[in-house]
Parts: structure tokens; sequence; C-alpha cells
């Protein structure tokens, strides 16, 4: 009898030190996860910042561009048509590959555009300044998803 509660007790012994482990384990997971959640929250955050400030310094540009272009004669001179189509063109193919998870749904089948309106000298030079600080702004976001995946490397090599 006093074997077997022996043995019993071993058994349980042994039990509670397997849980023991794996919750020590667990909790070391989470704790890991938080503390990458919490790293990959704060890069977020600061290409966030980043991208608001370059929308800002955008915007003001675009201001400062088209008062400075309200006084150019040309102005109001239209790109040649060919251009204006090419440059719409463009424009949605990429929009369309950058929309990778709705490309499926998106007209493949190369139908061009046709720009509705003239496009103006002054037009272009706004638009592109805010082309420019679209692909900062995208820049921006590349350089966060590279350094949370940097971060995760990391962890990785530390963690073996």
């Amino acid at each position: 009898m006093l074997d077997k509660s022996e043995a019993s007790r071993k058994r349980l012994v042994d039990v509670n030190n397997q849980l023991a482990s794996e919750l020590a384990t667990q909790q070391r997971i989470i704790a890991d996860q938080s503390l990458q959640f919490q790293r990959f929250n704060q890069i977020a955050a600061s290409a966030s910042s980043r991208g608001i400030q370059q929308r800002a310094v955008a915007e003001e540009r675009k201001i400062e561009y088209k008062t400075l272009l309200k006084k150019e004669p040309t102005c109001d001179l239209p790109v040649p048509r060919d251009v204006a189509n090419s440059l719409l063109n463009n424009t949605y193919r990429l929009r369309t590959s950058a929309m990778h998870p709705f490309a499926k749904s998106a007209d493949s089948t190369g139908n061009t555009l046709i720009a509705r309106q003239p496009l103006t000298y002054c037009d272009l030079a706004v638009w592109v300044n805010a082309l420019l600080a679209d692909i900062e702004q995208a820049n921006t976001q590349l350089m966060a998803i590279k350094d949370i995946e940097d971060a995760r490397q990391n962890e990785k090599t530390e963690q073996h």
C-alpha cells in the first residue's frame, strides 16, 4: 500500500513538474510576444508619425507651388495629349499592381485610359510633387517593415 502511494506521489510530482515546465515555457513565449508586439507598435507609430509629417510638408509645398505657378504665363498651356494619356495610364497601372488583393478584379484587358480634360504644365508640377510625396511615404512604410523584419530576425538569432 505504501509502495502504491509512493509511486502515485512520484507520478503526480512528475506530472506537476512537467506542467510547471510547460507553464514557464508558455509564460516566456507570451512575454516575448508581448515585447515583440510593443516593438512593432512603436515602429508602426513612428512610421505613421513620419507619414503625417511628410504629408503636411507635401501640402505646404503644393500651396507654395500653386502660388508660384499662378504668376507663370505658360501655366495654362496643355501638356501634349499623348504625354498626359501615358502618365494617366502608368498611374493606373501602378495603382492596380500595388493593390494586389484587388488586382484580380481590376481591368486586365489592357484598355487605355484617356484624360478627360487637358493636363496643364502647372497641374503636372503639382501632380508630380504629390507623387513624390506618396513615394516618400511609401518608402517610409517600407523602411518600417524592414525594421520590423530586422527586429524579428534579431529575436530569432538571440533565442537560438
